[in-house]
């Protein structure tokens, strides 16, 4: 066991073992008892800033219930001065009754400076004392079956619909009015000035509070940081079934510590939400001279730590990733900077003398690489060029022998684009489309001659401006048209050129022609060597050294059925000409 751990120990550098006893002996021992200390503080801090919370949210709780009551004590006092009994659904009031009713109503207004109007409005008459809202029986009609279902009783209705010049929500007390000989013969409105919200929740001084009064349905009735009067807000984490509670939550998509407490005889939730963001903070404060303690420890550590990285660690990490790098082939390193002394200095000299030689060698040898295959390309692709010209040529001439025809033009057009193409010296922006054009000028000629095919060209729009090699379609056109539909032999036949892409690009040429046995044309290359044959071997050897092993044609023939070649390229784009290395979708 022991030669085991000798063993396995034996694979870390110095620097890692150094690091590994630092953290085992003295960095981790030190973050535990850390974490320990900053957890117990957390907690310690949440319980009692929930409790203290909890405490004033049930005093501002019970100050918004006594406004409420009071309110609503001032409301019946139509009913204890008989008031109530005048009103019936089919009379009008008096202009007597009409004004002692207007002076109870003012009364009630000046009674408590948050009463801005007091109203009773019946089927025939609005009389109102203080301040007039017109559209207060507009804004309350929605609510007229709640408030006759609530049989008397009292219901608050928030709004922010009825404004002061100040611009502050309004909230209206709202009761049907009940007399000893009709039910429901008018409804009685108080508007209510906020205060009596906004002041209670001013007893919460802490800056760190957000304070909100939020129906049970989640409408927002207050808010101390301005927020919309009358949105909606998310009440899934208060438990409805508790009166008073603090808890650890989810507000807003922030992590908070949340004291809610239910006013008595509504729907009301008193709601203040405190930022664990701001919780640790005052962790943090209880945490100040423990921190810097622990700051003074660690800078010792870190001096001493980095005094050995500079003079032992940095250097030997510093060749051996240089050193890694140029064995995973990263041939272009830069060169090391020489560091440290003595033996360091040496070593990172030698290393950057050995990398400059290697880099000498392998790039003389690229370029010789690559002067060889640029030959070797143009001396095939020098091959392709005559032998379809001369076709060309002389198809154009046994036109105009035997059959004297004014297509003659249309042919000529043609051969003028074959020439242009052959002639173009701008490769590296030779595309798909630039191609299809050529084998399209092509085809019009050898059918002029043959006039036994016809070429269909199904292309993606998108594959078009796919940078390829110049000629290596048009090669596999021809050896269709002259083998595989035999010179003319084979009649009424189509040839199918397909292009579509995906992550790479995809090229399909299908003719109905005669067909051939692929294996015995591979293996008996001399008995081929027409000028047809030798495109095909050509055009296979430019895409193997155009494109490497990966890409290239596949050919399916069977005889007496038709020939498929397929083509698998990278798609290149126009716009990436001058990356050949860039080949993507």
């Amino acid at each position: 066991m022991a030669e085991k751990l000798k063993t396995h120990h034996s694979y870390f550098g110095i620097t890692a073992r150094i690091v590994m006893l630092f953290a085992s002996l003295v960095i981790v021992p030190f973050l535990v008892l850390a974490c320990i200390t900053f957890v117990f503080f957390r907690n310690y801090t949440v319980n009692q800033i929930g409790k203290a919370t909890q405490d004033s949210l049930s005093v501002v709780g019970r100050q918004i219930s006594d406004a409420l009551k009071l309110f609503e004590e001032e409301s019946m006092s139509l009913y204890y001065n008989g008031y109530v009994e005048w009103i019936l659904k089919e009379k009008r009031l008096t202009k007597e009754e009409q004004k002692l009713l207007e002076a109870e109503l003012s009364a009630i207004c000046f009674s408590n400076t948050g009463v801005h109007s007091a109203w009773v409005v019946t089927e025939h008459q609005e009389i109102f004392a203080g301040s007039y809202y017109r559209e207060l029986p507009e804004v309350m009609e929605p609510y007229l079956e709640e408030i006759a279902a609530a049989g008397g009783a009292v219901c608050w209705y928030p709004t922010e619909e009825i404004r002061t010049q100040a611009g502050r929500p309004k909230y209206i007390l709202a009761r049907s009015l009940n007399s000893a000989k009709e039910k429901n013969t008018g409804y009685f409105y108080m508007v209510v000035d906020d205060a009596m919200v906004s002041d209670a929740f001013e007893q919460l001084e802490a800056e760190y509070l957000t304070k909100y009064l939020i129906s049970e349905t989640g409408s927002l009735y207050y808010s101390s940081n301005g927020e919309a009067f009358g949105q909606r807000m998310d009440l899934s984490a208060i438990n409805p079934n508790v009166r008073a509670n603090y808890l650890r939550a989810e507000w807003k998509g922030e992590r908070s510590v949340i004291v809610s407490r239910r006013l008595p005889a509504t729907d009301w939730y008193c709601i203040s939400v405190i930022s664990m963001e701001d919780v640790m903070w005052n962790v943090y404060r209880l945490e100040f001279p423990f921190v810097i303690i622990a700051v003074i420890y660690v800078a010792f550590l870190a001096l001493m730590l980095r005094s050995m990285n500079k003079y032992v660690f940095y250097p030997l990490r510093t060749l051996k990733q240089s050193m890694d790098q140029y064995a995973r082939g990263n041939l272009e390193i830069a060169d090391m900077k020489p560091m440290g002394a003595g033996e360091f200095k040496d070593l990172s000299e030698h290393f950057n003398s050995m990398t400059v030689r290697i880099d000498k060698l392998v790039k003389d040898y690229k370029e010789e690489v690559d002067e060889k295959n640029r030959q070797k390309m143009n001396a095939l692709a020098a091959q392709l060029t005559p032998h379809f010209i001369y076709n060309a040529l002389n198809t154009i001439k046994w036109m105009a022998v035997l059959n004297h025809q004014e297509n003659i033009q249309r042919l000529t057009k043609s051969l003028i684009h074959i020439f242009m193409n052959a002639a173009r010296t701008d490769e590296d922006n030779y595309t798909l489309q630039d191609e299809l054009e050529l084998v399209k000028n092509y085809a019009v000629i050898q059918k002029a001659r043959f006039m036994n095919f016809d070429l269909v060209i199904e292309a993606e729009k998108e594959a078009l401006d796919c940078m390829i090699r110049k000629l290596i379609l048009q090669p596999i056109v021809e050896n269709a048209i002259v083998h595989g539909l035999k010179r003319g032999k084979i009649k009424n036949a189509q040839i199918w050129i397909r292009v579509w892409t995906d992550e790479d690009l995809h090229l399909t040429v299908k003719d109905e022609g005669a067909g051939v046995d692929v294996e015995k044309w591979r293996s008996c290359p001399d008995e081929n060597r027409e000028h047809t044959n030798i495109g095909l071997h050509n055009v296979e050897e430019i895409l193997r050294l155009e494109y490497g092993g990966q890409y290239g044609l596949e050919i399916e023939s069977i005889p007496g059925q038709g020939t498929t070649v397929t083509y698998l390229l990278p798609v290149r784009r126009k716009k990436e000409a001058d990356d050949p290395n860039n080949y993507c979708g």
